[in-house]
């Protein structure tokens, strides 16, 4: 089940209109290792995600390789105890209030977080809240939760499983994301870039514990 009727964005024209898998995987192409590809069920680009060397924050962009747009940074706050992460969007003329999407994390758990954002698909100005939750201790698979529903599933999968370049020395990071219908792409795109944050390293995976 979708949320067709209540869709969640921070871009509606990247809604899914159906269930869809992504691939998201880290790769070691910089010195920062900051960069992700974040692949269609069909091994196609869907967004690039780019790290900025020598960034104290951290800061990386999602990118569209179809249009060259960027649709926000990801940013870090690391002596900030209720906010972990934000989004910063590119100004835009046409209104004067940037989106909201901040992160924080849930100290008493398996790395757990929150997601503080405005909904632009709502009809109405919406700020919701969604739940990310690791399923146990090994943190290989989490669901994202919206009001008791789980949108998002990510599975953590051995970077040889997902389409790019794998690292001989280092096995890539890499997630299976599935979306159901009615959120928009670049948000479970980006949860994937936080996950792997969290979960730096790749000792647990489907491949090596089943």
């Amino acid at each position: 089940m979708g949320l067709d009727n209540n869709p969640v964005a921070l871009y509606p024209n990247y809604i899914a209109s159906q269930p869809t898998m992504l691939l998201v995987k880290q790769h070691f192409r910089t010195t920062d290792s900051g960069d992700f590809t974040c692949f269609r069920s069909d091994s196609s680009v869907l967004f690039e995600v780019v790290g900025q060397q020598k960034s104290t924050s951290r800061r990386r962009e999602l990118v569209d390789p179809a249009t060259g747009e960027s649709l926000f940074q990801l940013r870090r706050r690391y002596l900030n105890l209720k906010e972990q992460w934000y989004l910063e969007f590119p100004e835009d003329e046409q209104s004067s209030r940037q989106p909201s999407f901040s992160v924080a994390m849930k100290w008493k758990g398996w790395a757990n977080f929150d997601i503080t954002m405005d909904n632009k698909a709502a009809s109405t100005a919406e700020s919701i809240t969604l739940e990310v939750r690791s399923r146990s201790v090994r943190h290989t698979t989490w669901d994202v939760i919206l009001e008791g529903r789980n949108i998002i599933e990510a599975r953590k999968i051995p970077g040889v499983e997902a389409p790019g370049e794998t690292a001989r020395i280092r096995n890539n990071p890499a997630w299976e994301l599935d979306v159901v219908a009615g959120i928009d792409l670049s948000i479970a795109s980006i949860i994937a870039v936080i996950l792997t944050d969290n979960n730096p390293g790749n000792l647990w995976s489907r491949g090596s514990h089943p």
